[in-house]
């Protein structure tokens, strides 16, 4: 079982109660001691600003209602602090889904359902100034290459993904990066079954899209 995190702080936006509920539980489980939680992205990130939180948990759809997002800001550099990391919780994480979060300054993106033990691992990759230390591409990558990633992934033709580190490597991002993870392996075999499915599933992630800019 792994250790708990000492001393964790977040905040957590969700308009959905059952699911900021159970994220907020698996956190105290996880050692966190202050966990605050609101259903509309403009308190959260008032409360981020006041209290500088290690992280903040933000629902893709939540946020995507939010009249803030409008002109694709910056969420980490426009609202957050430095010691703040933005993490994005969303379910079908498409490539149109991905690119935006990154557009909006995610350091990590993490798909519903997610599992206790990649929740804990990712929190810890952030947290652990030496897994930071050993891993100089990740620490450079969370300040100076969001941009670049974003540019990569959206001129590649990706399928959708399950879990992720978007800033892992300075290296091209490839196929490999989104499948075949082994933090991430509870999840896919159901999203290579999506792949499977071809120009369907291309033309509902286009949908979503397309509904996503009116």
């Amino acid at each position: 079982m792994p250790t708990a995190v000492q001393h964790g702080s977040a905040v957590i936006v969700d308009g959905n109660t059952f699911q900021r509920k159970l994220l907020r539980s698996v956190l105290r489980t996880s050692g966190f001691i202050r966990v605050a939680e609101f259903d509309k992205l403009e308190f959260g990130l008032d409360e981020a600003k006041r209290t500088f939180p290690n992280f903040l948990f933000l629902d893709y759809n939540t946020a995507s209602s939010s009249e803030l997002l409008r002109g694709r800001p910056d969420i980490s550099k426009t609202y957050l602090g430095e010691a703040t990391y933005l993490i994005f919780i969303m379910e079908n994480p498409t490539r149109y889904r991905v690119t935006s979060a990154i557009a909006h300054g995610a350091h990590w993106i993490i798909s519903r359902p997610f599992s206790t033990n990649a929740l804990n691992a990712r929190i810890r990759a952030v947290m652990n100034p030496d897994h930071l230390d050993t891993n100089a591409p990740v620490a450079r990558s969370l300040k100076d290459n969001q941009a670049q990633q974003a540019a990569r992934i959206a001129n590649r033709d990706l399928d959708p993904v399950s879990l992720t580190s978007i800033t892992s490597s300075s290296r091209p991002i490839q196929q490999d990066d989104f499948f075949e993870n082994d933090m991430f392996d509870d999840y896919d075999e159901i999203f290579q079954r999506r792949t499977a499915s071809g120009q369907s599933e291309k033309e509902k992630t286009k949908a979503e899209a397309d509904a996503f800019l009116i």
